[in-house]
């Protein structure tokens, strides 16, 4: 049996099911446990926007009837990850469609045919379509490699729980609860609040208790949390350590511990699902927008009310990447090229201030290092903690430590997609975005 599968963690998934050259027949996972019948889909393989279901059932039933001989087609990419695993250990034969060539049809038919809402083809549609027209689209499921980047990516999700999810806003909120606390006296003058807190600790083994501890500048570390990260982290440099793409892309990279690759790897999953450096930048949030539709760009942000379109936590890692490069010594190629563009970033802006006569049109960049270094001197020997530019300097090194920062991450991105490929022993070239449409 062939099936094209939408796979959605959260919610309804959707599957295509045929053998031949029969209609498909639409079936709907639900997250419920039963399964009944409803007829067969005998519509257009471009599903109308009031089309039937044939047939509904559990993910785990469909997963549990699952032979070694089905072909499953579905996305490379997305949140499928725990469907992939599943399929894979049942023995079915995985084929997997870079998600990019989904979108880009998606958006093809919005801009050329017009089409809005639900009248734009399903992703299940074109999964199945491809399948029965471009089947060499797909890419194999490798039985190794994908395994492997699977278990890096749920160790990463765990981490990233039990780091952000967990002891961060812990720590955050009894922060709070401390601050509110001290209009009381602090934790012994309220003692009922307190004896409910050691009644909470005492529900905990005494080996895995959670140690709150209060330093003097009111900040907040939940001890056990950060143990347990530290174990999750230790596992995943242990995936790593066995890893070949580990081995041939970042492990010779100074500064870039466990936790970056691991977040690139889990991010990314498959490079072939980037067949350009511009699109993994977008996905990083490392493109460039239009700034006011006059020709201007600019670097994307979170804007209330829209949703992003990057993976948040490949950005966040790129981003730690470019810190670290910061921290390098002065001879690492990566803080070499980091220092050479935040110079040039700093005469650009340093041109602005001349056109607009703040400074004289004379005044060099090595000028401004140098008056900025005595400034900054001066206000430390006041015993100011945290030296403040005047104008017309103020905000000039941060905007330009900034901006060759984001140009770091943008040759890191670049760096890993042409390692990435080159282990992979891909072309150099895009390859081609068709979908039989």
């Amino acid at each position: 049996m062939n099936y094209a599968v939408d796979y959605a963690p959260v919610g309804d998934s959707e599957v295509f099911a045929w053998q031949g050259e029969e209609e498909p027949r639409h079936i709907k996972l639900t997250s419920g446990k039963g399964a009944k019948s409803a007829g067969i889909f005998s519509s257009s393989v471009k599903r109308p926007k009031k089309s039937k279901i044939s047939e509904s059932m559990s993910a785990t039933d469909f997963l549990n009837q699952l032979q070694p001989n089905d072909l499953v087609y579905t996305a490379l990419g997305g949140q499928n990850d725990r469907f992939c695993m599943v399929a894979f250990r049942r023995e079915t034969k995985l084929l997997r469609l870079p998600t990019w060539i989904i979108h880009d049809e998606q958006k093809r038919q919005r801009q050329e045919e017009g089409k809005v809402g639900e009248q734009v083809e399903t992703a299940v549609s074109i999964l199945y379509r491809t399948a029965v027209s471009r089947a060499d689209q797909f890419y194999p499921f490798r039985d190794v490699e994908d395994e492997r980047y699977l278990r890096i990516r749920l160790l990463i999700r765990m981490f990233y729980t039990v780091q952000r999810k967990i002891r961060i806003a812990t720590a955050n909120r009894l922060r709070h609860l401390q601050q509110d606390l001290e209009f009381f006296g602090g934790l012994k003058g309220l003692p009922v609040i307190q004896q409910s807190i050691d009644s909470v600790l005492e529900t905990i083994p005494a080996e895995e208790q959670v140690e709150v501890e209060i330093d003097p500048k009111g900040g907040v570390a939940v001890k056990f949390f950060k143990t347990l990260e530290g174990r999750f982290m230790s596992a995943i440099q242990a995936e790593l350590n066995d890893l070949p793409l580990y081995q041939a892309v970042f492990k010779n990279l100074e500064g870039c511990g466990p936790g970056i690759p691991g977040y690139v790897i889990a991010s990314i999953m498959d490079i072939r699902r980037f067949p350009t450096l511009p699109k993994l930048r977008a996905f990083a949030g490392y493109h460039l927008v239009s700034a006011n539709g006059n020709g201007q760009m600019k670097a994307p942000r979170m804007e209330k009310g829209q949703r992003a379109n990057w993976d948040h936590k490949l950005r966040q890692a790129v981003w730690f990447f470019t810190y670290q490069v910061n921290k390098l010594e002065p001879d690492n190629p990566w803080k070499i090229q980091l220092e050479t563009r935040y110079r040039r970033e700093t005469e650009k802006l340093l041109q602005i201030k001349k056109d607009e006569g703040k400074i004289p049109p004379d005044f060099t960049v090595d000028q401004f290092f140098s008056t900025i270094e005595v400034i900054r001197e001066e206000q430390r020997q006041q015993g100011i903690k945290e030296p403040k530019l005047p104008e017309p300097y103020k905000g000039i090194p941060a905007l330009s430590r900034k901006r060759a920062q984001r140009w770091i991450g943008q040759k890191f991105l670049q760096y890993v997609w042409t390692e990435w490929r080159r282990f992979e022993g891909l072309e150099s070239a895009p390859i081609s975005t068709t979908t039989g449409a």
